[in-house]
């Protein structure tokens, strides 16, 4: 049906009595072949005529319009096309006539046959210098119309839709896709301004409505800490297609999809907007599709921020074969604050720690993997320390390359399944957007094989529990998840990445020599990184300095290649790393560890340069020799690293972590 509203205004200082209104129009039938159509119209005086062209569109006629003086008045007319064709609404039929009383049928009204044409002003043509000049306005199209074929018709409702979400929290909703066309369709399709904030289910089995998460008891053949997924392709586009009963949606049909939606890691009030796309089943030149846009605004409350940074492990050499660890310290902040007759999180329960990478894995730091509640109350912090171990397997070579391996600490007895619906969806929906909008990797260039050295790529997934009491004092339980996406050691992320612009460099209209090798130099915060080191020796020893002065204690130094290429390494142990830098910073770091070079010092040689691999971990075997008793920090020499065959070009490593002895006198 095709409604038109039009504004009748008298502008007269009587009433008006209008009767029998309705639309005028001219029709132009779609013919098969060649044989050229006839114009039919409205606008005759034969009823048997009217009659015909009633069959063809149906005209609503409105009996009577009462129009006071000097009123303005809407008026909404209906046309329903029986056949397709072109469509021109050209005017406005009704009989015109005063009336001293009330009814159309008074004695003392005279009425007259009248029209009034329909001629819509478009837009004002600005373009040419012509069209600037003078007042020239384009054609406006609105009221000439093309009638298709019977198209279907699709209706969404969003049931169990929230108006608020906590930050980071996962809601079950049902979506119910009903086709009130006359028609089948097919091809259903979603798409979202925000893909991140809603899913359909698209890992492993989908738990029941209004289930959120599924645990491990709940899933078959579930029984191990770490499981493998496979990335989806379509994750990371914004539309996803919505699978049909046999393909189609019949008419009159109704079919409901459970879906999940995930509020945003901002508070405020967010808009996201949604756009449904269909095809009817047999196919139209025009239009081939139809479309339903929807818009939800959610307001998000503060709930929880977590902020998470890497730090390689003391030692580098691990059981089981495996090289390098990483020591993961994540802090958690329960960001709402208790206020009197108003919703709010009173507390915030952790039930799991989970890591998504195709490298790395976690697991608790303690070995005796103690289950214990972790509950942060408004306004608190807690600090979680966890252990990353990379993986001893290739991944790759395995399962694939968009393969990633979900590990899991719980400190709940459920244990939650990370790699399905909807958890593992929203970590790939959140990685796709950080992967738009990180421009990091798109400037790697020749230097990737370098960078990799400080490269982790992994995210920890907190999954936490929040009793929320709401303004009439109930207390409701709700869950969600978030992110924090690790991608290089000693660095600060967070679960909400805020982007800083960097500052504009200075303008310069000549380029120089100068200015052409800083674009080639590698940042600092790589080359000071290449080498990991670590020491191993007896953490305490026991001497009798009566009958030797000196106590020498064998000390092996394991210096791990992290980068991709072979680097040359120089050992020096006559310097310390703190009398060669004198910033202030690190000067104020070095006092956590008392110097002790008077009681302990280096022996046998002083320098040692060496070759080392990529990716490969090699010993140095050194001295110490202590002439007292005490507690030694062994971490006092220099690694010197370069890439180029330029031993000029060496720099100074970091390595911060103390390696403590402690040596004890039995004389």
């Amino acid at each position: 049906s095709i409604v038109v509203e039009a504004q009748l205004v008298n502008p007269l200082k009587v009433m008006l009595m209008l009767t029998e209104v309705s639309l005028l129009w001219t029709f132009l039938p779609a013919l098969p072949g060649t044989e050229k159509p006839q114009l039919i119209t409205n606008e005759v005086l034969s009823n048997v005529k009217n009659t015909l062209a009633n069959e063809i569109i149906y005209t609503q006629v409105i009996d009577s319009v009462t129009l006071q003086a000097n009123e303005q008045l809407p008026v909404q007319l209906v046309l329903v096309p029986h056949q397709t064709g072109e469509l021109r609404i050209v005017g406005l039929a009704f009989h015109l006539g005063t009336a001293q009383t009330e009814g159309p049928k008074s004695s003392n009204t005279l009425y007259v046959r009248g029209k009034q044409k329909l001629e819509v002003q478009g837009p004002r043509l600005n373009n040419s210098k012509e069209e600037k000049a003078s007042k020239m306005y384009g054609p406006d199209r609105r009221l000439d119309l093309v009638i298709q074929q019977e198209m279907p018709q699709l209706q969404v409702s969003f049931c169990n839709f929230p108006q608020t979400l906590l930050c980071g929290e996962v809601h079950a909703i049902m979506l119910q896709f009903t086709n009130i066309g006359s028609s089948p369709l097919h091809k259903l399709k979603v798409g979202s301004s925000s893909p991140e904030f809603f899913t359909l289910g698209s890992h492993g089995e989908i738990p029941k409505f209004p289930t959120v998460y599924q645990e491990s008891s709940e899933v078959p053949n579930k029984s191990s800490s770490c499981e493998f997924n496979s990335k989806i392709t379509n994750i990371k586009s914004c539309v996803v297609d919505i699978a049909l009963p046999n393909g189609v949606l019949q008419p009159k049909n109704t079919l409901s999809v459970p879906a999940w939606i995930r509020g945003n890691d901002i508070g405020g009030v967010h808009e996201t907007h949604f756009m449904f796309y269909y095809e009817p089943i047999h196919s139209t030149p025009k239009p081939r599709y139809r479309l339903l846009r929807h818009t939800a605004v959610i307001n998000t409350l503060e709930s929880l921020s977590v902020r998470a940074v890497a730090r390689r492990g003391n030692n580098s050499s691990q059981t089981g074969g495996t090289t390098g660890s990483c020591v993961v310290f994540c802090e958690l902040e329960n960001l709402s604050q208790v206020q009197a007759q108003r919703a709010h999180v009173k507390e915030v329960q952790i039930n799991q720690v989970s890591c998504a990478s195709d490298r790395w894995t976690i697991q608790h730091l303690s070995s005796q993997q103690k289950k214990s509640e972790i509950q942060v109350g408004s306004r608190e912090t807690m600090q979680i320390c966890l252990k990353a171990i990379r993986s001893p397997t290739n991944i790759e070579s395995i399962k694939g390359k968009d393969c990633v391996l979900f590990s899991d600490v719980s400190f709940d007895n459920q244990q939650i399944c990370s790699s399905l619906t909807p958890c593992a969806d929203f970590y790939f929906c959140s990685k796709a957007k950080l992967s738009s909008d990180d421009t990091l990797s798109k400037t790697a260039g020749e230097f990737s094989d370098l960078k990799c050295a400080i490269q982790i790529g992994l995210t920890l997934v907190i999954i936490w529990k929040a009793f929320v009491i709401n303004d009439t004092g109930e207390v409701q339980i709700r869950v969600g998840q978030h992110h924090v996406h690790i991608e290089k050691i000693d660095t600060i992320f967070t679960s909400y990445p805020i982007k800083i612009k960097p500052d504009p460099p200075p303008l310069k209209f000549i380029k120089t020599e100068e200015d052409e090798d800083e674009n080639k130099k590698l940042d600092s915060e790589v080359t000071t990184q290449l080498v990991d080191i670590s020491f191993s020796h007896k953490s305490n020893i026991t001497h009798n300095f009566r009958t030797s002065r000196v106590c020498i204690v064998p000390v092996v130094v394991m210096l791990h290649n992290c980068s991709k290429v072979p680097v040359e390494v120089l050992i020096d142990t006559s310097k310390s790393p703190d009398r060669l830098n004198s910033r202030p910073e690190n000067l104020l770091t070095n006092q956590a560890y008392p110097s002790h070079s008077s009681c302990f010092n280096w022996v046998s040689q002083t320098m040692t340069q060496l070759k080392i691999e990529p990716n490969q971990l090699k010993p140095v075997r050194l001295s110490a020799g202590f002439s007292k008793p005490g507690i030694f920090n062994l971490n006092r020499l220099s690694v010197f690293v370069t890439y180029t065959s330029d031993s000029s070009q060496m720099v100074l490593q970091k390595h911060n972590s103390p390696s403590v002895i402690v040596v004890n006198d039995i004389s």
